[in-house]
C-alpha cells in the first residue's frame, strides 16, 4: 500500500495568507526600525512589504508548477492554488492605504494656497465669480 504524501501546493496554499500578513508585518516593522527619516520613507517601506506579502504565494505558485511538471495538479493542489491566488488581493489593502497617505500629503501641501479665479454660471443664468464671494466672507 502507497503511503500518501504531503501536498505541499495545498500547505503552501493554506498557509500563504497567514504567512503574507506576519511577513508584512515584519519587513515594514524591520525597515521602520531602520529608517533615519520615517515620514520620508514611508512609501517605499510599504512597497517593499508590499512586494514581500507577495511572497507566500509566488512559492505556492512555483510548487505548482513543479508539481504539473511532474504529473498532473490534483484537486488539493488546485485548492491551494486559489487560496494563494486569493491571497495576492491583501497586497490590495497596503496599496490603498498608500494612496490615501499620498492623497493626504498631497492635500495638506496645498493647505493656505490661494485657488486661482474663476467664474461660473449658476442654476438661475448669473454669472458668479470666486473673488466675489472671497470679499463676502472677509
Amino acid at each position: 500500500m502507497e503511503r500518501p504524501t504531503l501536498n505541499r501546493v495545498f500547505v503552501a496554499g493554506i498557509v500563504s495568507p497567514f504567512a503574507a500578513v506576519l511577513i508584512y508585518g515584519l519587513v515594514y516593522s524591520l525597515l521602520t526600525s531602520l529608517s533615519r527619516d520615517v515620514e520620508r520613507d514611508w512609501g517605499f517601506r510599504l512597497f517593499i512589504a508590499a512586494v514581500a506579502m507577495a511572497l507566500p504565494s509566488v512559492l505556492a505558485f512555483v510548487l505548482a508548477v513543479r508539481q504539473s511538471r511532474q504529473k498532473k495538479l490534483t484537486m488539493l493542489s488546485r485548492i491551494g492554488l486559489v487560496i494563494a491566488t486569493l491571497t495576492l488581493d491583501l497586497v490590495a489593502k497596503p496599496a490603498h492605504d498608500g494612496i490615501l497617505r499620498s492623497r493626504q500629503e498631497r492635500n495638506m501641501s496645498l493647505h493656505d494656497v490661494a485657488a486661482p479665479p474663476f467664474e461660473t454660471t449658476d442654476i438661475a443664468g448669473r454669472v458668479q465669480r470666486l473673488s466675489a464671494r472671497k470679499a463676502r466672507s472677509c
